[in-house]
């Protein structure tokens, strides 16, 4: 008679390594990385000169930092496409292991919250690392929850995923030092921003003062607005909103977009951005919409009259020449207020029908009406 393994024993074609991965993923793993826009052009290459970024890779700057760097910046001054640019830079330089979460305050909830990052970064470093240090501890963890759970699907909980990481990643011998990101921690969710932080300041303290073999082995990047107050003890700021090369980087947009050589037009379209990069690509796509035959006085009038908040510049595109004004409203209310995220394109359909014309409800044909509904909601 063969032995039995002590171990749980799984079917014979089912992959050990490919079930641990999928048992840490969940809907939206990379969805907001993979959305956030590339850089445009150049943008972003002056990072990698800044004192700040320079002593944050430096052995230097370590003792101050514990390994940490951090943007900050305000909403919609391009931290995300920052993060992105130096995500993709470092991985891209084959020198690291990288792990990272991009936190979705309009995303499932595990895209916003503590479980959703640990499941993302244990997730991206058990399918990088190079040594397969982490896979021996992780495997006794998922071995251990699959016999609890009488060999069934199970829900990996935040004290599993801290303790396999607090424990075992700052004595693993990886391949290549390991770099991991996390964006945009202000849209975690409230409740535990606080957690998230102390969870990785107490990992980057372990990394740090643990075995001699790992010191400088470990760097993390971090973003955020400036508020919520949410900060660390140990860590090396870089403060986004009036660098020299953000400005830069806007001023190159402007030049490139813009459709007018007006001087005066562009200088204005500078100075009232205060460095919010968003606030620019709408505005540029604004006054270009403006510009009909050459009239650069309209295109002046209108600049104007475009409110120099985020907010307000959001509520004036909207209601600006939107004949469906009363069904975007509700389109967009129905997308961020949903509770277990964004509804389908045939409940959002009917949703606002039922907001907006409730009358027709009982007039609608439901069979071939899939055309209709991505028509009319690309309409409002």
């Amino acid at each position: 008679m063969a032995v039995v393994s002590r171990r749980f024993k799984y079917g014979p074609t089912q992959d050990i390594r490919e079930a641990c991965l999928l048992s840490l993923m969940f809907d939206g793993l990379d969805s907001r990385q993979t959305s956030i826009e590339l850089a445009y052009s150049t943008t972003g290459d002056w990072l990698f000169n800044t004192e700040e970024y320079t002593r944050w890779k430096s052995q230097r700057g370590l003792e101050e930092s514990n390994g940490v760097f951090w943007i900050k910046g305000k909403p919609g001054a391009g931290k995300s496409t920052i993060m992105k640019h130096m995500f993709l830079h470092l991985k891209k330089s084959g020198r690291y292991l990288t792990a990272e979460h991009f936190f979705n305050a309009r995303g499932s909830a595990h895209e916003k919250s503590l479980l959703g990052m640990l499941q993302s970064l244990v997730y991206h470093l058990l399918k990088l690392d190079g040594s397969k240090s982490l896979w021996a501890p992780f495997r006794e963890i998922y071995d251990a929850k699959r016999r609890l759970n009488g060999g069934g699907s199970f829900k990996w909980t935040q004290n599993d995923l801290k303790d396999f990481l607090l424990q075992h990643l700052p004595t693993c011998k990886p391949s290549k030092p390991i770099l991991i990101l996390v964006d945009a921690l202000d849209e975690c969710d409230e409740r535990e921003v606080q957690k998230m932080v102390e969870f990785l300041e107490n990992l980057s303290h372990k990394a740090r003062h643990g075995s001699a073999s790992l010191k400088l082995r470990l760097r993390i990047g971090l973003s955020s607005r400036h508020y919520p107050e949410i900060s660390m003890q140990r860590r090396i700021d870089l403060i986004l909103d009036n660098l020299p090369g953000h400005n830069e980087d806007i001023t190159a947009y402007i030049n490139d977009k813009l459709n007018t050589d007006d001087y005066g037009i562009s200088h204005s379209v500078i100075a009232r951005s205060l460095g919010i990069f968003m606030w620019v690509v709408l505005v540029v796509r604004l006054l270009n919409e403006t510009y009909d035959c050459g009239d650069v006085q309209r295109m002046r009038e209108e600049l104007k009259t475009t409110p120099t908040g985020l907010e307000e510049l959001f509520e004036r595109i909207l209601i600006k020449g939107n004949q469906y004004i009363d069904a975007t409203v509700l389109t967009l209310q129905w997308v961020l207020f949903c509770k277990d995220g964004p509804p389908s394109a045939r409940e959002l359909y009917f949703a606002v029908i039922s907001g907006v014309k409730p009358e027709s409800l009982s007039n609608l044909i439901h069979n071939g009406i899939s055309d209709d509904i991505h028509k009319r909601i690309r309409d409002w």
